[in-house]
């Protein structure tokens, strides 16, 4: 698709619409500017080098396979915002071992938001 190997998502965004990066196989890294509230349905769909998503703190919801097959995504950290994670969110992130959710109520999930991950998944609460 393109060469594009890393994205900074400007602080003027609030909103990533859907599909905007999916089947980027080249994109490695995002980094998240700090008023991006909703990540949209499919928007990292067959990103299969990304490995590394910073995300913010004012993110609320990440939509419907947003990060679907992102294979080589090891770790997630949600931010305390994130209320609501979408039907296959992260299915077939194969290489997903660890997400960190820093909040004492964790998000909305679907039964299907991480099917077909690494069945050694681990979720960590961090209050």
């Amino acid at each position: 698709m393109t060469a594009l190997t890393s994205i900074i998502i400007p602080d003027s965004v609030v909103r990533i619409n859907g599909y905007a990066f999916a089947g980027n196989s080249n994109l490695e890294t995002v980094v998240f500017g700090e008023n991006v509230e909703v990540i949209s349905y499919n928007v990292f769909e067959n990103c299969t080098k990304l490995k590394n998503v910073i995300l913010n703190e004012k993110l609320v919801i990440i939509g419907s396979e947003a990060l679907k097959n992102c294979s080589q995504l090891l770790t997630v950290s949600l931010p305390k915002s994130v209320t609501y994670i979408g039907g296959s969110a992260f299915s077939f992130c194969s290489s997903l071992i660890d997400m960190y959710i820093e909040s004492y109520v964790p998000p909305v999930v679907y039964s299907d938001s991480f099917q077909n991950a690494n069945a050694n998944l681990s979720v960590w609460l961090i209050i």
